[in-house]
């Protein structure tokens, strides 16, 4: 997006991201019941900040949303969506693609030079199985990308169903040998 060639100043702190909510509260007179974290800078860069103030928002002696209406948008650093993954919070990963086709990404978003979008929806996918994942587009993506896309992510879902289908009944069957030494 036109904001990442903007240059970061600062990070912003766990205490400020809440803030920025108890103020809207404050001036709407609304309780917020849904948090998206993006904006100008990334995130996954501000991580350990990020999942304080998640923890902050989510926790029913702090802001009390719940982990699902918390979502955290991501140009898709992988490294950081690994980490994300084995963090106990059910909140949603929102990705941000803009485009199908490498080339064009890479012209909006230099991340792509590092995690290219089949490497990116492949490892996205293998750690979606404990939290939602969503796929941004941008308004300037094309027919042509969009088709591509719906394509690629149709494929990847059906590997997800798969792979959510083994490890269920990978647990069934550890529960039931539990189970059985239990009995004996």
């Amino acid at each position: 997006c036109e904001s990442g060639r903007l240059k970061k100043v600062r990070d912003l702190g766990a205490y400020e991201m809440v803030q920025q909510i108890l103020l809207v509260e404050a001036d709407t007179k609304k309780r917020i019941s849904s948090v998206v974290i993006m904006g100008i800078g990334e995130p996954l860069d501000n991580y350990d900040n990020v999942m304080k103030a998640i923890r902050l928002i989510n926790d029913p002696k702090g802001l009390n949303i719940g982990a699902r209406h918390i979502s955290i948008s991501t140009s898709g650093l992988v490294p950081k969506i690994y980490k994300l993954a084995d963090e106990n919070i059910q909140c949603t990963l929102s990705i941000s693609l803009h485009s199908a086709s490498d080339e064009k990404r890479s012209a909006m978003m230099p991340v792509n030079n590092i995690y290219n979008i089949e490497e990116l929806m492949r490892k996205a996918y293998n750690i979606a199985i404990d939290k939602e994942l969503v796929w941004v587009l941008s308004a300037f993506t094309s027919d042509e990308d969009l088709e591509k896309i719906q394509k690629e992510i149709t494929k990847l879902e059906k590997e997800l169903k798969n792979k959510k289908n083994e490890l269920a009944e990978a647990k069934r069957k550890k529960k039931a040998t539990i189970d059985y030494v239990q009995e004996i």
